[in-house]
């Protein structure tokens, strides 16, 4: 099948520039988002962005600041939300000794909580957020906070193209997982791609929930604060992120899901430069104003 076959007929892209993105090292993926921001200005005016450690693990957070030109939108320093975004890439492509060892522990909501009021934003108003790889690692941050009774504060969690759980434990007497033989070849993240990632990030053999939240029980699922998520049609992921939203609302977690048709994995990215991306974050940004609407109210 080609690439193109993949897109709806408004969205042809050139098969070389998944290709090339889908091989770029870490450094020279951040080299090409910069160039791409250089030239799409922020709609939340100039960006200031400091380094802070995070507990005691040896990670540092980038902290990012809108400019005072928008805080009718974000609210003024002190008073603002708190988004926590774990950023993808396969797990920091095979880093899991990392995030085993450093993020897990960083990570916890009682570690960001007590640096919110550092960043002039508000311990109580704390969204976890994350795409792909990090949106595994936010939708099990979410969980484990439950679990350690240390989920104060968090009103939200933005789950973007996430990994939900091991193929090799997908619990398919529940749910579907047809898009990992229908899709095994897709362009950006075929199925051989994913699964050595998976590997390297839990080479166990027995199920673990912290690494798959689609297998938490009901009892923690139900606790769960309300969710964004964001599914790419023509993505491998495609079905193991619809149970995990369908396993959320049949919990009673309110779930604002959107799936974008023919896309594939990452389309959101700027350097692929999809109209659906667009969309896709102009949905985002409209979904969180509504979550911390209706917190408010």
């Amino acid at each position: 099948m080609s690439t193109t076959a993949f897109f709806p007929p408004n969205e042809k892209q050139k098969p070389g520039a998944m290709d090339m993105m889908a091989n770029m090292s870490v450094a020279e993926t951040r080299t090409m988002s910069t160039a791409f921001a250089a030239i799409n200005p922020s709609p939340f005016g100039k960006i200031a962005f400091e380094d802070h450690p995070i507990g005691d693990e040896g990670v540092t957070a980038r902290v990012f600041r809108p400019g005072k030109e928008v805080e009718s939108v974000v609210g003024k320093e002190g008073n603002r939300p708190l988004a926590v975004l774990t950023h993808g890439g396969g797990w920091l492509t095979y880093g899991s000794g990392i995030i085993k060892d450093g993020l897990w522990g960083a990570m916890k909501s009682n570690a960001v909580r007590s640096n919110a009021t550092k960043f002039s934003t508000d311990p109580q108003t704390i969204i976890l957020a994350g795409s792909s790889s990090g949106g595994n690692v936010a939708a099990a941050l979410t969980q484990r906070a439950l679990r350690q009774d240390d989920s104060t504060g968090t009103v939200g969690q933005i789950l973007s193209i996430p990994a939900t759980c091991h193929p090799k434990h997908f619990p398919t007497d529940k749910y579907e997982l047809n898009s990992y033989k229908s899709l095994e070849n897709v362009p950006m993240l075929p199925a051989k791609r994913l699964v050595d990632f998976w590997d390297a990030y839990y080479p166990g053999s027995e199920p673990n929930v912290e690494v798959s939240p689609l297998l938490a029980e009901a009892e923690t699922l139900t606790k769960l604060p309300p969710a964004i998520i964001q599914v790419a049609g023509a993505d491998i992921l495609c079905d193991e992120v619809i149970a995990y939203a369908k396993a959320l609302e049949d919990a009673g977690v309110k779930v604002n899901l959107k799936v974008y048709a023919g896309m594939p994995h990452a389309f959101n990215s700027d350097i692929l430069d999809f109209e659906a991306g667009h969309t896709a974050r102009n949905d985002l940004i409209a979904a969180m104003k509504q979550l911390l609407t209706q917190r408010e109210t």
